[in-house]
């Protein structure tokens, strides 16, 4: 007989601290949930989870998802209670569910989820209703419950509902279009299970998420996995382990807006400036919003300068030099030190903390380009000054004195360059300049000018066609007048009418692209003063990057980071003896 002391399974052969162990395993992944340090992610998303991490953080902690709780996270784990070794499909749910990561972007509405709840369903009833109606049928689901390819399914349609562009930029849309929108060159239309929408080609994202092994992950997390399964695909980034690659820890990016699109996250604990995919009308963009851009990512909007329209006068002719809206011709009284510090808030703008191209983001309302138009910036710098200046305060004296304000880094020599800007920018005459540099020279063609003539005639420069065109007549009709009707009768059948040079080849009054960059230097190297070059070096690295911009064809760019690579910075403070 066999003493109980030295039974070691008491109690009917079982262990007391069996069912500790038990739920220590169970409890281990239900815990508060380890983020994840990745060398790239991390710096895109506040939080980076294992995808078993996220569903587990994701599931409510209720008793009818206990045990669903349970069999996600000893799901593909082998314990030494078990007696037979976990199956080939659970072994791979697992290497999914620990080697996908999730980016996770809180949600807007993460504050109210009964409203985000409501909306949700309100999309599906109307998303069900749309696939019956195109199917012909009364009713295609059942009450609660969706399958993974209807989800995924119902996520890109959400997407394109919700966007407030023709394509998204999620990762699930590419591929997608609306079904009126006409196919891409090369590609071809087919139709899609998604009502109103149409595929031109194969989303291999989409094919995974609809592949078995989603669909087993799906059964593993029940009704609960519906509402999880359509947050996680529309809102975070999802990343796969590519496993065929050569490299330890590539990932590929299969569903979320794409990682080129997003900003870096300044901590943990801010939000990330992405748009969210369930906030897509209702975002409104801050324009005082501010990101810190480097000069390889500030490009001369050439398209502004080289393809805009001419700047015409009060006669209807082109003007040229600057335009009658520039700050210098705005400002040209040159005793007037208000007018000067006005000028020096465009020519600095980040010294007086208004909109410039490093640090402020592009209001997308604005302007579609790149970069803003900064021509005219009387709105917003009456704006900053009501900003600064508080309304009990904003008299008269107040606001002459922050007109009349100039930084302490600006004080001193720049306010001395920029008057010196404005003087010689009113003795400059860039009509002489265009004269010099831009003349246009015309060979006379038989029919069309004087006959006897084959050398090149210059062609006057002025703003008026007309006078172009009367330039270009041949002496011996100029002077008709003098002659009687009957002989001006019979010589214009004799001799065919000339016509002028416009109307004959406009591609004669084009010069080459070496007199532009002749004329752009020769202007800057009269208006600009010397000392804002710093040293002839300088200034020599600069015009030859003139001309190269000049010389650039329709869709080349020249970046900041180009021009200032090889600009030497003298001593900011002098030196110490």
């Amino acid at each position: 007989m066999k003493r109980k002391g030295n039974d070691p399974h008491p109690a009917g052969g079982r262990n007391p601290r069996s069912k500790k162990a038990r739920l220590a395993t169970d409890q281990s992944h239900a815990a508060t949930p380890p983020a994840i340090e990745h060398p790239v992610l991390s710096r895109l998303y506040p939080e980076v989870l294992s995808l078993r991490h996220y569903l587990l953080s994701r599931l409510p902690a209720s008793s009818r998802s206990k045990n669903r709780r349970r069999n996600l996270s000893r799901l593909g784990i082998p314990t030494r209670h078990q007696d037979t070794a976990p199956r080939g499909i659970d072994l791979e749910l697992a290497d999914l569910l620990d080697a996908t990561l999730v980016g996770v972007v809180p949600s807007p509405r993460a504050g109210n989820p009964e409203s985000a709840a409501r909306e949700r369903d309100g999309d599906l009833e109307s998303f069900t209703q749309e696939v019956a109606a195109s199917n012909g049928s009364a009713g295609t689901f059942k009450p609660g419950y969706f399958p993974q390819a209807e989800i995924v399914d119902f996520v890109i349609w959400r997407l394109f509902k919700r966007s407030t562009s023709y394509r998204p930029s999620h990762l699930l849309c590419h591929g997608f279009q609306p079904s009126g929108g006409h196919a891409q060159h090369g590609s071809q239309k087919t139709a899609h299970s998604i009502p109103g929408m149409s595929s031109f080609f194969r989303n291999t994202a989409v094919e995974t998420l609809k592949g078995p092994l989603w669909c087993r992950l799906h059964a593993v997390l029940g009704n609960e996995g519906r509402a999880i399964m359509m947050d996680m695909l529309t809102d975070c980034g999802i990343f796969s382990l590519i496993k065929e690659s050569q490299g330890d820890g590539n990932l590929l990016q299969m569903s979320g807006i794409s990682i080129s699109e997003l900003q870096p996250v300044p901590g943990l604990d801010s939000i990330p400036a992405v748009v969210s995919a369930n906030n897509f009308a209702t975002r409104k963009p801050n324009s005082l919003t501010s990101e810190n851009r480097t000069p390889n990512a500030i490009t001369f909007v050439r398209s502004r300068m080289m393809y805009a329209r001419a700047a015409l006068n009060a006669k209807g002719g082109v003007r040229f030099g600057m335009r009658h809206i520039h700050v210098l011709n705005r400002y040209p009284d040159l005793d007037d030190h208000q007018q000067a510090v006005h000028i020096l808030r465009h020519v600095f703008p980040r010294q007086y903390g208004l909109h410039n191209v490093f640090t402020s983001v592009v209001d997308k309302r604005e302007t579609t380009m790149a970069f803003k138009d900064y021509t005219l910036r009387e709105k917003e710098i009456h704006q900053a000054m009501c900003r600064e200046i508080p309304d009990i305060k904003r008299t008269n004296e107040f606001v002459l004195r922050w007109k009349r304000s100039v930084p302490r880094r600006l004080r001193g020599q720049a306010m001395v360059l920029i008057n010196k800007l404005r003087k010689l920018n009113k003795r400059c005459s860039y009509v002489e300049l265009l004269r010099h540099y831009c003349h246009v020279e015309v060979t006379a063609t038989k029919g069309t000018l004087d006959s006897t003539s084959s050398h090149p005639q210059e062609l006057d420069l002025s703003s008026k066609p007309a006078c172009r065109k009367s330039a270009l007549q041949p002496k011996d009709h100029a002077s008709l007048g003098a002659v009687p009707a009957e002989g001006r009768k019979a010589d214009s059948v004799s001799r065919p009418k000339p016509r002028a040079v416009e109307d004959s080849c406009f591609t004669d009054m084009a010069c080459p692209t070496a007199h532009v960059s002749a004329f752009c230097r020769a202007a800057l190297a009269k208006v600009i003063p010397n000392a804002f070059w710093g040293t002839e070096e300088n200034k020599r690295m600069i015009m030859f990057w003139i001309d190269g911009f000049v010389s650039l064809r329709r869709f080349e760019s020249l970046t900041l980071h180009q021009v200032t690579e090889s600009i030497q910075v003298g001593m900011i403070c002098p030196k110490i003896a």
